[in-house]
């Protein structure tokens, strides 16, 4: 078996094993390239809940600000460089909150689940 790796905010995963791809499709079955082994990365794993929080601001204000964009000027023609001059400054805002946040996050769902 392989050594637990560290997740985000000192969380300890274990490595996905085989079994449970059992089921799924072939894209989760796929032998990794030769010469790179499952899960190899280039950032260590130390700043993963960085990386996180990169990726989920991203992606939650590219959404948010492309709703909020439509609604507020419709489909008009330079829609996408209203929307992308829009959600460039709300990553800058939400990347760091999300760091701040998600912390007080974990523990208020801590405290409000129970282990089964």
């Amino acid at each position: 078996m392989r050594p637990p790796i560290l997740g985000g905010f000192g969380e300890t995963r274990r490595r996905c094993a085989p079994e449970h791809f059992q089921g799924l499709g072939s894209a989760a079955r796929t032998q990794p390239s030769q010469g790179m082994e499952r899960g190899a990365g280039m950032i260590p794993a130390r700043y993963a809940h960085i990386v996180f929080g990169l990726f989920l601001s991203g992606m939650m204000s590219f959404i948010v600000s492309g709703i909020s964009t439509f609604l507020a000027v419709g489909l008009i023609p330079g829609f996408f460089a209203t929307w992308m001059g829009g959600w460039w400054p709300s990553w800058a805002v939400a990347f760091p909150v999300v760091l701040f946040v998600a912390p007080l996050a974990r523990r208020m769902v801590a405290a409000l689940t129970i282990k089964e």
